[in-house]
């Protein structure tokens, strides 16, 4: 006997339609919420610690601390996903901008290795590397990345500098996969 598959419901089950019709699942940091990520910033400098034996200790948010809490509430029971906007990489610079946005990733979880090399930030470009090569993975080439699903609960992405083609993030709910049974099944391929 075959069972139908029921749609899920929840906050988690959207379409890109509804979200434009409202803004809140975006995040604007204000003025005070980045001078306080950029004292984060060199508390996390001053440690003098590699990026990957940094801790949350090492990053200290204590009055964001309730909004990085309503974030982790978003990812893991709401939508599953929040935009936050408004780090000013351009003024910091690269480095200070991965220290950022790393440091906010510790309140969120453990980080994980990104890759067989052990990055635990990895950088999403075209390095020119052939996407032939079964031992590169895609988002180090020009090729499209095609939807996929990343060995993590949380992923982060920071938008350093804007592509000058392509680079679009795209997004599906969760819900989608039981709402379109083509979804639930492993869909052969590369890794991005």
């Amino acid at each position: 006997m075959t069972t139908a598959l029921q749609p899920h419901r929840g906050p988690w089950v959207w379409r890109g339609t509804d979200l434009a019709q409202t803004e809140d699942w975006i995040d604007p940091l204000d003025a005070a919420a980045i001078a306080e990520i950029q004292a984060a910033v060199a508390a996390a400098r001053a440690a003098g610690r590699p990026l990957e034996r940094l801790t949350r200790a090492d990053f200290p948010l204590p009055t964001l601390a309730p909004r990085l809490a309503a974030w982790m509430r978003e990812l893991d029971t709401g939508r599953g996903f929040v935009l936050v906007r408004g780090l000013p990489v351009e003024r910091w610079g690269d480095e200070a901008a991965q220290l950022a946005w790393f440091g906010l990733g510790l309140h969120l979880g453990t980080p994980a290795s990104q890759n067989a090399a052990g990055d635990l930030l990895g950088h999403v470009r075209d390095t020119g590397a052939d996407p032939a090569d079964p031992s590169v993975r895609l988002y180090k080439t020009r090729d499209k990345l095609r939807f996929h699903t990343d060995g993590a609960d949380v992923i982060g992405l920071l938008c350093l500098r804007t592509a000058r083609s392509g680079g679009e993030s795209r997004l599906r709910t969760p819900g989608s996969a039981t709402a379109r049974p083509s979804c639930s099944r492993a869909s052969p391929g590369r890794k991005g």
